[in-house]
This record gives C-alpha cells, sequence and structure tokens, in this order.
C-alpha cells in the first residue's frame, strides 16, 4: 500500500477551527461575564461552516458531498455490515460518518440562525438585529439555541465514538490523517491527487467570499 493525499490543507483547517471555536463556545456559553467571547467562537464557527459548505462544491473530490453522502439504504447497510465487524473501508468518510459531519454543520448554522435574535432581544443587546427584536421572541428563540446545542453535542459524541469504533475495526488513526492529510490507499481506492495549486487558489476563492460577506453583515 502506498500513502496518498486525501485532505486537503482547507479541510484540516476547518475541521480544527470548527472543533476549538465550538469548544470554546460551549465553555464560554454559561457566563454572562464571557458572552462577547462566547459570540466570537460562534461566529468564528459558522464562517468556517459557510466556507466549508462552498468547499463541498467547489473542494477536491474527496471534499465533496457527492463523493460521501450516500443514500439511506447505503448508510444502512454500513452500520449493519460495521455491527457485524465486516463494514467496509472508505479511503475518505464512511457513509455513517458523511451524514453525521454534514448534519453537524447543518447545526451549526441553526445555532447561529437561533443566537442572533436571542441575543438581539435580551440584555445583552448585541448582534445586527438588536432593535428588531423584542424580549418574548428572544427568549423563545434563546430556548432554541440551547436544544440545538444539546443535539449538536450528541452528533460531536457520535462522530468521537465513530472516530474510535473505525479506528478499531480498520486499525486506521483517523486523528493523525486529519493533522497531515495522509492516509494509506488500498487496491481499488481512488487516487488522492489534489487539483493544481493554481486551481485550488482559485476555488478557495469562491469558497471564502460568501464567508467574507457574512462576517461584514455580522460585524
Amino acid at each position: 500500500m502506498k500513502e496518498v493525499q486525501v485532505w486537503d490543507s482547507l479541510v484540516r483547517i476547518i475541521h480544527w477551527g470548527l472543533a476549538l471555536s465550538i469548544l470554546g463556545a460551549v465553555s464560554t456559553a454559561e457566563f454572562d461575564s464571557l458572552m462577547v467571547i462566547h459570540v466570537w467562537f460562534g461566529s468564528v464557527a459558522v464562517l468556517l461552516v459557510v466556507t466549508r459548505l462552498m468547499w463541498g462544491f467547489f473542494g477536491p473530490p474527496q471534499a465533496r458531498f457527492s463523493s460521501f453522502l450516500k443514500s439511506p439504504r447505503v448508510v444502512l447497510d454500513y452500520l449493519r455490515d460495521m455491527a457485524q465487524h465486516k463494514a467496509p473501508r472508505t479511503l475518505g468518510h464512511n457513509p455513517a460518518a458523511g451524514w453525521v459531519m454534514t448534519a453537524m454543520l447543518g447545526l451549526v448554522i441553526l445555532i447561529t440562525v437561533s443566537g442572533l435574535p436571542a441575543l438581539a432581544g435580551q440584555e445583552h443587546q448585541m448582534g445586527p438585529l438588536v432593535g428588531r427584536i423584542g424580549f418574548r421572541l428572544a427568549k423563545m428563540f434563546e430556548e432554541v439555541h440551547e436544544v440545538l446545542s444539546g443535539f449538536l453535542a450528541v452528533l460531536v459524541a457520535m462522530h468521537l465514538v465513530g472516530i474510535v469504533v473505525h479506528g478499531v475495526l480498520h486499525r486506521e488513526n483517523i486523528v493523525r490523517s486529519m493533522i497531515n492529510g495522509r492516509k494509506q490507499a488500498e487496491p481499488g481506492d481512488p487516487a488522492g491527487d489534489m487539483p493544481p495549486a493554481k486551481g485550488m487558489a482559485f476555488r478557495v476563492v469562491l469558497s471564502v467570499i460568501p464567508a467574507v460577506l457574512l462576517a461584514a453583515w455580522l460585524l
């Protein structure tokens, strides 16, 4: 077997940046004195997610949603095979992990959408919606924000369990591959070559533009 590049630099930066941002947001959520820091962590998280969503269309093959979002039947078959310790190894995301990862991205978006009106109508009076949201509506969004955050915590836990299970079943260090971007390719695996640097730079710019525009609005 030979080692090939599977995860590009942008995927890895977003992955670890999102992990740190979510951890920071969770650890500061319950302290009013740290609310500004909580908002900054949340803002960074949603900007990274927007960039990752764009990269899911413009990025290299392994980063695209089309390469790892499979039908429910495929996911169920994979989970059944995993329970029987015979799930096939995949070079990129496996069918279950692909949907868990995508669900986490979607939840970060929803958590941000619910957090903005919650901040604007409460005593903090922060964000671009200040003056447009009443206290009662803000309180409702705050409760939604907390519920969605709980769902995200469940998905993060599933993600971590999946990493351990995958490592045991396939004797593969997923954490290492998300640091250096490389994995051992087996016969039949798709090539892990990245597109030329010039083409990648153009795709990165396309993927970052929406996040830049959103950042300007949030500020």
